[in-house]
């Protein structure tokens, strides 16, 4: 039977620096860092002071990282800063581009694609019209083909011609009303028309 092995990962300590306090007149050890300069003029990295702990938080204190900079300067840094000082650009013009460049190609099919809309209303004009269609064109007053703007137009005017409320003989208007009303939702639904 095995045994199972306790690994634990050492971490490797790292040794603790051996600088001196920085601080005038300090003889503990310096254990916390602090940059000397911004950034050096070479554009590498900043030097550092070695100060104890309570000699760090002395120096941050104290510390300003925009010392020697003009406030243009300054607030260019804090506008840079919004974007982690990366480079950036305006999007506007190329989306411009893009949204032209898109116009263009829709623009190349539109005429490629008009005869699907063609076939259509061919189609549905080859299709014969069954008996109940029929009669509800005739009650509308209206003959094969017809478009469904045509329809509605027509059933507009006959409601406002045979509306019960509007009407001397109620009797009559309101079987015709019916009928009219029947006859174009019939159609609107029939699925012929476009």
């Amino acid at each position: 039977m095995q045994q199972k092995r306790n690994r634990k990962k050492s971490k490797k300590q790292e040794p603790k620096p051996t600088h001196p306090c920085e601080w005038e007149g300090c003889t503990l050890m310096g254990e916390f860092r602090a940059p000397k300069t911004r950034v050096r003029d070479d554009g590498t990295r900043p030097e550092y002071y070695w100060f104890c702990l309570e000699h760090v938080r002395e120096y941050n204190a104290k510390w300003d990282y925009f010392k020697g900079l003009t406030e243009a300067e300054a607030l260019h840094f804090q506008k840079e800063a919004v974007h982690g000082h990366r480079p950036t650009w305006k999007t506007t013009d190329r989306v411009a581009k893009n949204v032209q460049k898109l116009r263009e190609a829709v623009e190349r099919f539109s005429g490629g694609f008009s005869h699907f809309g063609t076939q259509k209303k061919e189609r549905s004009e080859s299709r014969p019209i069954s008996s109940e269609e029929k009669r509800s064109m005739e009650t509308l007053g209206l003959s094969y083909p017809v478009t469904l703007k045509e329809i509605k137009r027509r059933y507009k005017e006959l409601v406002k011609q045979y509306h019960p409320d509007l009407s001397e003989d109620k009797a009559h208007a309101e079987e015709r009303f019916k009928d009219i009303s029947q006859a174009y939702h019939y159609l609107a639904k029939s699925g012929l028309f476009q």
